[in-house]
């Protein structure tokens, strides 16, 4: 081999060292990647409901010891399902230091028209070391979406009962919301019966469900009511698992007690209302003052006729 050839070889191995050693702390940098993660999250209100707004809570955490920089935070699902209201869906933020966290806010809202289950919803982090290096991560969460809830309770019928008597209550629970009701159940209580909790199930959208209690009366009213009030409660879960309750006010018409009942009246609470006696006093008054009324009438007749005499 001449001495040319031998120079060119030689050459050819610097350009080849060369190459090598540049490309090592290359290398290195990849390895050491920082990574940035979604390490918490949640909703408010805490049900997200097709066709309404809602706020998204992010935790993003730098697992790497050094600062990242420069950070386009970017939300996004599937179809448009879940979308960020009133920008584009990104946020910056100027650095987060290393083993730190940040918190950052969207506000969401999920289209109308999705059915009860859970949504993908993608958060995608774009962001750069110290060196200026950029880097990509991606984290999903899965958001449960339900249907909005409404109910009527219809067609309350009861019974005219006395105290001690069994009393039953039976109404239709309709459900007017866009999705089912499940776990529905009924609690009558109040100053005129007791407590008592029957369980319905589960009611699907546009349909009703049958409600029957049987309690017992425990208080009659007194001469000045018809009718006693209390309240009946209807007690529903949406697919989610959250709990909600509506109040109905229901009257039920208690009967006086007859002579026959004695036993039965000593054991009822007493009444704390007028009572028969003060009735009967209140009849006589009234009795008395007519009769004086009609007196003075016919007082006055005899003398106006006697002065015309």
């Amino acid at each position: 081999m001449n001495i040319r050839k031998r120079i060119t070889v030689a050459r050819m191995l610097v350009v080849f060292l060369l190459c090598m050693l540049v490309s090592v702390p290359q290398t290195i940098v990849k390895a050491a990647q920082p990574k940035v993660l979604v390490s918490a999250f949640s909703v408010n209100p805490k049900t997200v409901v097709a066709g309404e707004e809602f706020t998204l809570s992010l935790t993003l955490t730098n697992t790497y010891k050094n600062k990242v920089k420069n950070m386009k935070v970017t939300v996004c699902s599937e179809n448009g399902d879940l979308y960020a209201v009133g920008t584009t869906g990104s946020l910056y933020v100027a650095e987060i230091a290393g083993n730190s966290d940040e918190e950052i806010s969207f506000s969401m809202c999920a289209s109308a028209g999705l059915s009860e289950k859970s949504y993908k919803l993608t958060v995608k982090m774009e962001y750069e070391d110290n060196s200026g290096y950029s880097y990509t991560m991606e984290d999903s969460l899965f958001l449960p979406v339900t249907l909005k809830q409404r109910l009527s309770v219809t067609d309350i019928l009861s019974d005219t009962v006395k105290v001690g008597d069994d009393l039953e209550l039976s109404a239709k629970v309709n459900n007017l919301g866009e999705g089912n009701l499940y776990n529905v159940r009924a609690t009558i209580e109040g100053n005129h019966v007791e407590t008592q909790t029957t369980h319905i199930g589960t009611i699907e959208a546009g349909k009703s469900g049958n409600l029957d209690i049987i309690t017992s009366a425990t208080r009659m009213t007194d001469s000045t009511e018809v009718l006693s009030q209390d309240t009946l409660t209807i007690i529903y879960e949406d697919k989610a698992g959250n709990e909600y309750t509506e109040n109905v006010d229901v009257w039920f018409s208690i009967g006086t007690v007859s002579y026959e009942d004695l036993a039965v009246l000593k054991e009822a609470p007493k009444d704390e209302g007028i009572g028969a006696k003060g009735v009967a006093m209140i009849g006589v008054c009234v009795l008395l003052a007519v009769v004086i009324v009609i007196r003075i009438i016919k007082w006055r007749k005899k003398k106006k006729y006697l002065e015309e005499i």
